[in-house]
């Protein structure tokens, strides 16, 4: 290579620098973020790893939209006031939205744990509860984030389904009190306790330009078979809130993946460990109808007992214990379990959610006697 004058070697530098500025800043450029903000919702409580609605309608954008990045920063329990806390969920939106990624997606839904707080035990539009002017400040903080922001945004809301629809309960008319008001809808004209927690995320996205998505209407439709406990969606109600995500016009609707597309559905995921004696411990990540069966083998390999089938209606998440019941010769397992201390058994556990959904579980353990 031939030398080169010092004014041609400055220029030559200063060239190759500005060309990787360039490389960097279009580097840059090329990222895009979805940022969640919210409470277990979004956090994914009641779906199995992964199937949350957030990491479903980021998979949706990433497909459709060519988002690259995610910053889920729910925490569950998560409040309005906690929210706005000093270095919290909202602190760290707003630095995310900031940073060198261009911002592209923003999502929220915040409030259903503010009457859980004791602030808001009279309703979201009662003092002292802090809820309404909380959640203006928190829409205006990512608003004007994203305003800074390059590019163009889309900032949504979540307006909460009933968590006990479907119940016909006290419970579910309590629900749909505090979330619509005392006069049962939503709209901006109502005053006092005629709006409801849904009300006020409805009225200030119409005024701060945010976009709505209402998941109330279709899981008051679709009900229980969306529902994993008492708060939280099942797999299926994720997928449903993903998809009234990608398409919030079709709010009501039973098919909101578009006509005709039902949303990817999950059976109960089942665990299955050992308890003491001739009893198993069963867990299920949905309320789930579980029937559970099986036989042991004895010593001598010629000898098997069978099980009688116990039928138990489980609560997700919650582990319980399951006594399993020889067909006969009940005496002999005791007396195996005693001389040997442990026995195998071929466990059956069948699982169905109340969408219809099956899962069956097949393990061999160890019974400890």
């Amino acid at each position: 290579m031939a030398c080169m004058g010092r004014a041609s070697a400055l220029r030559f530098v200063a060239v190759m620098l500005a060309m990787g500025s360039l490389t960097t800043s279009a580097s840059a450029a090329s990222s895009t973020l979805y940022v969640a903000l919210g409470d277990s919702i979004s956090a994914g409580g009641g779906a199995p790893p992964g199937k949350g609605f957030v990491e479903r309608y980021y998979a949706y954008l990433h497909d459709n939209a060519g988002v690259t990045e995610l910053s889920n920063l729910s925490l569950g329990g998560e409040t309005s006031s906690s929210m706005m806390a000093p270095g919290g969920q909202l602190d760290r939106a707003v630095a995310a939205i900031d940073d060198s990624s261009d911002a592209t997606n923003v999502t929220l839904d915040i409030g259903g744990n503010d009457g859980l707080s004791g602030q808001c035990s009279g309703g979201s539009n009662a003092p002292p509860c802090p809820f309404r002017a909380n959640y203006a400040g928190i829409v205006q903080s990512l608003a004007d984030a994203l305003a800074a922001d390059p590019g163009e945004e889309q900032f949504q809301v979540m307006q909460y389904y009933n968590p006990a629809t479907g119940t016909n309960s006290s419970t579910e008319a309590r629900y749909d009190e505090g979330l619509l008001g005392s006069d049962g809808r939503v709209d901006c004209l109502g005053a006092g306790d005629e709006i409801g927690l849904n009300d006020i995320v409805a009225c200030d996205a119409r005024d701060r330009g945010t976009s709505p998505v209402d998941a109330y209407p279709t899981f008051k439709l679709v009900g229980r078979p969306l529902i994993a406990d008492s708060l939280h969606p099942n797999a299926t109600g994720h997928a449903y809130l993903a998809c009234l995500f990608e398409h919030p016009e079709l709010a009501g609707s039973r098919t909101p993946c578009g006509p005709g597309t039902e949303p990817a559905d999950t059976p109960p995921d089942i665990t299955l460990m050992r308890a003491r004696g001739s009893a198993v411990l069963v867990r299920t990540t949905e309320d789930a109808r579980v029937a559970v069966s099986g036989r042991v083998r004895l010593p001598d390999p010629r000898r098997a007992i069978r099980f009688r089938t116990v039928r138990r209606n489980l609560t997700a998440y919650r582990l319980t214990r399951l006594a399993l019941r020889p067909m006969s010769r009940r005496g002999a397992l005791r007396r195996a379990l005693r001389a040997h201390a442990t026995a195998r058994a071929h466990v059956r556990v069948l699982a169905r959610d109340a969408a219809g959904n099956r899962r069956l579980l097949v393990r061999t353990i160890r019974l400890v006697g």
